[in-house]
């Protein structure tokens, strides 16, 4: 009984909360660098800001765990933020085919459509050294409307490669 109502939130998480986690404003990305394997973006709105990472029900399922006494290796993460000023904020999520980027080491390089440069240090960011992941987030001052129509590239500050475009339509 007392398993069941530590799953029961878990389920309701997994099947109402999952499909929210689609990007509802339509932001395409592009891998650029050979060392990318996948990637993904996701926009949070508003001053507070959290991403759970993989996802929402391992990270759920890792805290019913550790409340039954259990150990659980789902090695989840919740990410929170509340920058100031506020606004809205883009995540990016990387897996990696060999060397890993440090994800604070990342800067943003937002070309507008009038072709102004902006540069972004991360905001915030982790790394998974054993999925071989790292999530990246960038504050959008103003919001996403502000950035319709922009380009953000997302580059390592070392060398200044490329790694992954976004467009915000």
């Amino acid at each position: 009984m007392i398993l069941l109502s530590a799953l029961l939130p878990m389920l309701v998480t997994a099947f109402f909360l999952q499909p929210l986690r689609r990007d509802p404003h339509g932001c395409t990305w592009t891998i650029v660098g050979t060392n990318v394997a996948r990637a993904s973006v996701h926009v949070t709105l508003g001053w507070k800001h959290t991403v759970y990472y993989p996802s929402r029900f391992r990270w759920e399922l890792q805290q019913a765990c550790n409340r039954l006494g259990f150990s659980s290796k789902a090695n989840s993460r919740v990410l929170s933020s509340s920058p100031a000023p506020a606004g809205d904020m883009i995540w990016l999520t990387c897996a990696y085919r060999e060397k890993l980027h440090d994800p604070n080491l990342f800067t943003a390089e937002e070309v507008d459509s009038k072709g102004r440069r902006i540069n972004y240090p991360a905001l915030n960011g982790f790394l998974d050294e054993k999925r071989r992941a790292s999530v990246s987030g960038w504050l959008l001052v103003g919001g996403i409307e502000q950035h319709r129509g922009s380009t953000f590239h997302i580059r390592t500050m070392s060398r200044g490669k490329e790694l992954v475009r976004i467009e915000i339509p």
